[in-house]
């Protein structure tokens, strides 16, 4: 099981980094014209002025002492961004609106400024990510549940197309349930009383992909590393909407 969980996250953090480039040179690629300067942030609220977000949705976790089987259980999520430093006031428009715009994008473009050749880099942007999550399994004689509390520190690489982000964080994992242990000939040898509370870190790699300025589609990879056993070793991936404000 330990092996195949480890191949399923190096798959998905291979996924992550193969896909970077392509989305990447789409970001960078500018439209032609000057329409869309004029166009790309004619709506009141701009990127930059969206400073929180609450990430909402469900996956699959593989507990390292999965006893219900190969398939995963059912992984759910919440989170809430505060964005870190950063000026969330938009620049007053000046009567020359080219001059105005040119600054405008320069402040607010995902990924290269469309409208210079060799624009600057778009940097990372962090985020202070507290969070809240809740799995559960249970098969003939055992059951187990975690309910976590934690806080990430993520950082997030915005293009036109996409948000590449990479986060690490820790928090506390709350457990409950019995783990039943058996013996070479298939009997109950002990039972384990899961009740406790235990410190856990996680890294986590994922993609956002735009469906609006407020609005983004994100699936995400993670690996939580706990500070005893059973379940020190959990691999999740999940996926939901992301909501922009």
């Amino acid at each position: 099981m330990r092996a195949r969980i480890d191949t399923l996250w190096l798959a998905w953090l291979a996924l992550m980094l193969g896909s970077a480039p392509a989305v990447l040179a789409q970001s960078q690629t500018p439209p032609s014209g000057d329409v869309y300067a004029e166009d790309v942030y004619e709506e009141e609220d701009s990127y930059d002025d969206n400073r929180q977000a609450f990430g909402l949705g469900l996956g699959i976790v593989l507990p390292n002492e999965d006893f219900g089987g190969d398939d995963g259980e059912i992984y759910l999520s919440a989170n809430y961004r505060w964005r870190l430093l950063g000026r969330d006031r938009r620049q007053e428009r000046g009567a020359d609106d080219r001059e105005y715009n040119e600054k405008y994008n320069r402040r607010h473009y995902r990924g290269r400024y469309p409208g210079r050749e060799g624009g600057e880099s778009g940097g990372i942007r962090g985020y202070i990510e507290p969070e809240i999550s809740y799995w559960k399994e249970s098969d003939e004689g055992s059951s187990a549940e975690d309910l976590l509390i934690g806080v990430n520190l993520v950082g997030v690489v915005p293009t036109r197309a996409a948000n590449f982000y990479l986060g690490v964080g820790f928090g506390l994992h709350l457990f409950d349930g019995e783990l039943t242990i058996l013996n070479n000939q298939g009997q109950v040898a002990s039972v384990l009383d899961l009740k406790n509370e235990r410190i856990g870190a996680n890294v986590h790699v994922g993609v956002e992909l735009h469906l609006s300025e407020s609005i983004g589609i994100f699936g995400s990879g993670r690996l939580d590393i706990l500070e005893d056993e059973p379940y020190d070793r959990q691999t999740k991936i999940w996926g939901g909407l992301r909501f922009h404000f």
